[in-house]
């Protein structure tokens, strides 16, 4: 979280706007699949983990070539994430129509917040 803000004041670009709206999303979905209980909790992880690292991965993509920097930068946050999947995998995350459907819904959402978030 520190090292995008201190990327957003070095590059001077503008944050999303929207980010006050994705972080009590966030909140809201931690605290709700807290509520249904672990394999909920390590179901939203496995999902978020699962889009953030295909979009770090496709921006380090992009960017090798254009910005080694923020390229390396792009790749090391991958991997960090891909700890935190397989953490999450450790548990049982549910294979069962509810979990996987959880999942997918996750997957949709973090999907959409990202698209939205590289337009406004």
């Amino acid at each position: 979280f520190n090292t995008f803000n201190d990327l957003i004041v070095t590059y001077k670009v503008r944050p999303t706007a929207l980010s006050p709206i994705w972080n009590v999303g966030a909140y809201g979905l931690g605290v709700v699949t807290a509520a249904m209980g672990k394999k909920a909790t390590m179901a939203c992880t496995e999902a978020v983990e699962e889009v953030i690292i295909e979009h770090y991965e496709a921006q380090s993509k992009f960017l090798k070539g254009k910005d080694n920097k923020l390229s390396k930068l792009t790749k090391k946050f991958s991997k960090e994430e891909k700890e935190h999947l397989n953490t999450a995998k450790k548990y049982d995350t549910g294979s069962d129509f509810f979990h996987n459907t959880l999942k997918k819904c996750v997957k949709l959402i973090s999907k959409t917040a990202i698209t939205i978030s590289e337009k406004i």
